[in-house]
């Protein structure tokens, strides 16, 4: 690999250096991919670092730029300052600074600059990094063909403004009006010239066709001002358009005249910012490309009058268009969010999780004409035509989004019947197998709260759309749902109530009405969190299958089942999701939280048993941490588990622990534990009361006797050493906790090892203090012993060990593993 240098400012720089060096480096970026391509014909990737100024040029890259592969691509990125660590500010700037002199008209404060022939769409006053803003206000179109842009007024210079310019091609003059009227002569004046900042052209093959650069990154890089009226190359208007394989990285492309960026292949844009772009924000058009994180605002600024644009549009020459948008903020755009249009033949989900997507003109998410979508997680709060709107689309899943104070039609809008694509791309899309869970709609202004077309009269392709577990609520008012469409030529039945819209429509049969009780204090996305109080919590269905964090990146099951809308709860002192985990014990599997990766998805090997598939959070009772598991009340056998965790190692000698507390007036007949192994088998379980769970040989590895029933009322430790349930030196991945019977709470499971015994232990009269017990944190435990109180011992012999009972009335009875340096007290059980 070679590394060239470029600077701008150098005073040694020079395009005949060799560029290899910082202390010599090159003066243009254009003559350092010369140089790279011709290096690359060795198959090897460049890296081309620009040192910060601002280089007004277009630079080309080839084909023979193209890194050696994916994971060794060539790096064409803003030098980093070795002081700092940071990018030095690097502007590769599209525009031009004018040349001559120019001449005010009269005493008008207009100003004109002869022998000017470029239909140039943007004038700036002193530009700079530090004020990086838009342009003068454009007066007049050069041509019919760029009459749409409604931002472009008046016709000439009798319509000029204080802060505009006009281009008059007949006579070969730029006028300008500065907006405090002074002389331009006096200011750096530039105008929009070349229509990319970074080109990529083909090479042409001798069979035909051209052959592209990929495997390129971008990094660091500023791209602004390109021209929209140009005719050279293609994609005229945008700041760069990626080929095959090619990322941009912390660069920032904005105040263009068309599209900030057009994704091609399966690049990728990683915390980009496109905004202030007179069209898309960044136009996709690859199969597999990814945005993740990033601003893309107040894109679309020229909005043409055919409505075509957005913040973010994945717009397509190819119907198999599919890719992910993540984690990224999309807002204030004249247009869409976030659009996809025309994908309708791709058979790969495309992800749209985690945006915040707010305030922009059109709907926040708009799918149309496409197909196979996961929309989750996004907080979409305040877009002027609709939350998220549906218009012909078929498999869609908009799961666990947060949609509040939105205008148009509907929060959630399917719209829109069949789009029969016609003969470029034939075929026909449909509103079919779409699904609506687990979001919260609040506050919104629409007509409707949610609009579910119903099947339309003699058509086949309105069907299966289906909404359920969806928190509903509007201040002051009641709700709206809607069974129609623009589409249906009606809007079917409009109820006003949870209760009317189930009945007429069977729709949302496990959904609330309430007030979601938003989390205060915050701001931006995170002012739409709920509380822990919130009646989201734990109401939503368990899509753990689909997504496993919320859009702050928290655990899906912190609580057990999935919250409704975007977040899991916000604590009150620290503002992030879910509880916060006080247990650092490697001991310790599950506490306040499930393990890495486990699921409640699995199918019950036991017919005889119920399930509870979401783990029931309880905060009034915790033994450890903050929350307990709460087995709620039932009859007969009844379990709440998991499987596929993280693999845990028991090892040689482990005792298996887990704390319980048994509601005494819900008394259970047994409680049993369960333990899966890595190989799936559940055939590890020990039992305390009486034998009625079954699922195994008692007496065996799978069917334990452990003893009686613990004491209810109170927080008991159960305790089984893993060999005689046949996981000594096993790796386990799940977990049941099952009861007969009344109801029980749990906490704190885990595993640890037996610490070295002694046999021996003189007690005499006066105080004596067991230490710490490393399985449940409890504080040190003093015992006075009187002189001539009855204190006695039993003895268990078990692996390794000698294990004693101590008796000290009234306290409780507790077991001792005795060594020589401590005498650690674990709970009875």
């Amino acid at each position: 690999m070679t590394t060239f240098y470029v600077s701008t400012n150098s005073p040694v720089a020079s395009d005949n250096n060799a560029g290899t060096s910082i202390n010599a480096p090159l003066k243009t970026i254009a003559q350092a991919l010369n140089l790279a391509a011709a290096n690359n014909s060795t198959s090897q990737s460049n890296t081309i670092f620009i040192c910060g100024g601002t280089y007004h040029e277009q630079p080309n890259v080839w084909a023979d730029d193209s890194g050696a592969s994916a994971a060794d691509p060539t790096v064409i990125s803003a030098y980093v300052d070795p002081s700092t660590g940071q990018y030095e500010p690097v502007y590769i700037d599209a525009a031009d600074p004018t040349t001559g002199t120019w001449t005010e008209v009269g005493t008008s404060s207009i100003w004109c600059l002869s022998n000017f022939t470029t239909e140039t769409s943007g004038v700036w006053v002193d530009w700079s990094a530090s004020n990086d803003g838009p342009s003068l206000q454009q007066i007049g179109a050069y041509g019919t063909g760029y009459a749409d842009q409604r931002t472009i007024t008046g016709s000439g210079v009798s319509s000029m403004v204080p802060g505009s310019y006009y281009g008059d091609l007949t006579d070969s003059r730029l006028y300008v009006w500065l907006a405090d009227g002074s002389n331009p002569n006096l200011h750096a004046m530039e105008y929009a010239d070349r229509d990319h900042a970074i080109y990529q052209p083909g090479t042409a093959l001798s069979g035909g066709g051209y052959s592209y650069a990929n495997d390129v990154n971008f990094v660091g890089l500023n791209l602004r001002h390109v021209n929209i009226y140009g005719t050279y190359g293609q994609d005229v208007g945008c700041a760069i358009y990626t080929v095959n394989d090619e990322s941009l990285i912390d660069c920032n492309i904005q105040w263009n005249a068309q599209a900030g960026v057009i994704l091609r292949g399966d690049s990728q844009m990683i915390d980009c910012v496109g905004s202030n772009n007179g069209g898309n924000g960044v136009a996709a058009q690859g199969n597999g490309f990814l945005i993740s994180g990033g601003e893309y605002d107040n894109n679309y600024w020229r909005q043409y009058t055919d409505g075509s644009d957005a913040g973010i549009k994945v717009i397509t020459n190819n119907p198999t268009l599919y890719g992910d948008i993540e984690n990224a903020e999309v807002a204030d755009n004249q247009g869409q969010g976030i659009w996809f249009d025309t994908c309708f033949e791709n058979s790969v989900v495309s992800q749209i999780l985690g945006n915040y997507v707010h305030d922009n003109q059109g709907a926040g998410i708009d799918l149309e004409a496409s197909r196979n979508y996961l929309v989750a997680n996004n907080v979409v709060v305040g877009n002027h035509a609709d939350g998220i709107a549906l218009n012909a689309v078929e498999n869609a899943q908009i799961d666990n989004n947060t949609i509040v104070g939105n205008y148009g039609v509907s929060a959630i809008e399917l719209d829109g019947g069949t789009r029969d694509q016609g003969s470029e791309y034939p075929g026909t899309v449909g509103m079919l197998n779409n699904s609506i869970q687990n979001n919260i709609i609040a506050n919104n202004y629409t007509v409707y709260d949610l609009d579910v077309p119903t099947l339309a009269a003699g058509s086949a392709e309105i069907n299966n759309n289906t909404s359920d577990y969806n928190l509903f609520y509007r201040r002051g008012g009641p709700l709206h749902f809607s069974t129609g469409g623009t589409y249906l030529g009606s809007w079917g039945m409009t109820p006003s109530y949870l209760t009317d819209w189930q009945a007429d429509s069977g729709q949302d049969a496990h959904s609330i009405v309430a007030d979601p009780l938003f989390v205060a204090g915050a701001s931006g996305a995170y002012a739409f969190q709920v509380g822990a109080d919130s009646p989201a919590v734990q109401a939503g269905l368990n899509l753990l299958s689909l997504f496993s964090t919320d859009f702050a990146g928290n655990g899906r099951l912190v609580y057990g089942a999935f919250t409704m809308g975007a977040f899991e709860p916000a604590t009150a002192t620290n503002g992030t999701a879910g509880p916060v985990i006080t247990n650092t014990d490697p001991s310790v599997w599950v506490d306040d939280q499930l393990p890495d990766n486990a699921s409640m998805t699995a199918p019950d090997q036991f017919n005889n048993r119920q399930e509870n598939r979401f783990w029931v959070w309880n905060s009034s009772n915790a033994y450890s941490g903050a929350v307990s598991l709460d087995s709620t009340v039932a009859s007969g056998a009844h379990r709440q588990y998991f499987t596929g965790a993280d693999p845990r190692l028991v090892a040689v000698g482990d005792q298996l622990f887990a704390s319980v507390w048994i509601d005494p007036a819900n008394l259970p007949q047994e409680i049993m534990l369960e333990w899966q192994d890595s190989g799936g088998s559940w055939a590890h379980q020990a039992y305390w009361g009486a034998n009625l769970i079954g699922g195994g040989v008692d007496g065996s590895m799978a069917g334990q006797y452990m003893g009686p029933l613990p004491a209810a009322g109170q927080w008991e430790l159960l305790e089984v050493p893993a060999a005689t349930v046949g996981l000594s030196g096993v790796d386990i991945t799940g977990f049941s906790f099952d009861l007969y019977d009344g109801r029980a709470l749990l906490d704190k499971v885990g595993n640890a090892a037996v610490p070295a015994s002694s046999d021996t232990l003189n007690i005499t009269s006066g105080n004596y203090t067991f230490g710490v017990n490393p399985h449940t944190d409890n504080p040190d435990l003093t015992v006075n012993v009187a002189a001539g109180a009855a204190v006695t011992f039993e003895s268990a012999t078990g692996p390794g060990m000698t294990v004693y009972q101590l008796t000290v009335p009234p306290i409780a009875r507790y077991w001792c593993f005795l060594h020589s340096h401590s005498r650690e007290p674990h709970r009875h059980h």
